[in-house]
């Protein structure tokens, strides 16, 4: 694994964990339209300076996005994860709202916030948005980083990141279980398409609760997470069905995982063994943690 990289991608990780924090600041003194700071700070102090970091490493594009093809089996799969994952989250999130009551927001059941706009403009803004410019960051240039690591492990890694993320105490750990799930699909689609489609999934559906609370998949969704009762074991159900596709998803992609392997292999036996050897500390990760920590907490 090239050392150098993985420490370029943690400190581009870094800096675009530290700039939500300063767009607050500027929205809370300056009085800066919620919605508009919403989609700039996406576009431009998430996706932006993903692509310039590709551009100044002279990484390919094609790679560390893995804008590779993927079937529709599998994107039919991974929109089922999508779905099917929905109990597990909420009870993940209620589970730690009810643990640390005095940080972060009340969870709200899906259909609970006010929908931002018009339909559309919510799932441009909401779904779309958020979809792209953070898979980019998260499942390509941050997951793409931490390439040698073994799956399991990068995976939570990389959802453990993506919770930290959102320098929020409330989505904090649902955010780092379904950032784990978009993980695994990646590493085992080894293709950011499916991440993007259950991302904008995942959002969207909240978006639609949000403008139709009557709908059927709405008031189902609202019943089980308004009765612990029964959202305990719908989310332990949901847990076990989206690992019984995830496997099936590493099952099918196995005997191109270990060509993967092979390639990855080669290619750094080629590389400038100086580098490599290079101590480069995780300073930048144990600094963003610490910031997403405390802001978390007290802001």
């Amino acid at each position: 694994m090239n050392k150098l990289l993985r420490y370029q991608s943690n400190l581009v990780y870094l800096v675009v964990c530290i700039v939500p924090i300063l767009g607050s600041v500027i929205v809370t003194n300056f009085g800066a339209n919620q919605d508009i700071m919403e989609v700039s700070y996406q576009y431009l102090f998430i996706l932006i300076p993903s692509i310039v970091y590709i551009l100044l490493s002279n990484q390919s594009f094609k790679k560390v996005l893995r804008l590779n093809k993927v079937s529709p089996s599998k994107i039919l799969i991974a929109s089922l994860i999508a779905i099917i994952s929905q109990p597990f989250i909420s009870l993940v999130a209620i589970t730690m709202q009810q643990l640390f009551p005095s940080y972060g927001m009340m969870y709200m059941p899906t259909g609970g916030e006010a929908g931002m706009g018009g339909l559309i403009f919510s799932l441009f803004l909401i779904a779309l948005t958020p979809a792209i410019c953070e898979e980019v960051f998260m499942r390509g240039v941050v997951l793409s980083g931490h390439r040698g690591i073994k799956v399991w492990k990068v995976a939570i890694l990389n959802g453990v990141l993506f919770g930290l993320f959102h320098n929020n105490f409330d989505q904090m750990f649902y955010a780092a279980a379904f950032g784990a799930i978009l993980a695994f699909v990646v590493l085992y689609t080894d293709s950011i398409y499916p991440a993007v489609i259950m991302h904008f999934i995942m959002n969207g559906l909240s978006v639609l609760g949000d403008f139709y609370p009557e709908n059927f998949y709405t008031r189902v969704t609202y019943l089980y997470e308004s009765n612990i009762a029964i959202l305990i074991p719908l989310g332990i159900a949901s847990l076990v069905a989206v690992t019984l596709l995830v496997v099936y998803l590493k099952r099918q992609s196995s005997k191109k995982a270990n060509e993967l392997i092979i390639e990855q292999q080669e290619e750094a036996s080629k590389q400038n063994e100086s580098i490599n050897k290079i101590a480069y500390p995780e300073w930048p990760l144990i600094f963003a943690t610490a910031i997403s920590i405390v802001y978390s907490v007290v802001g």
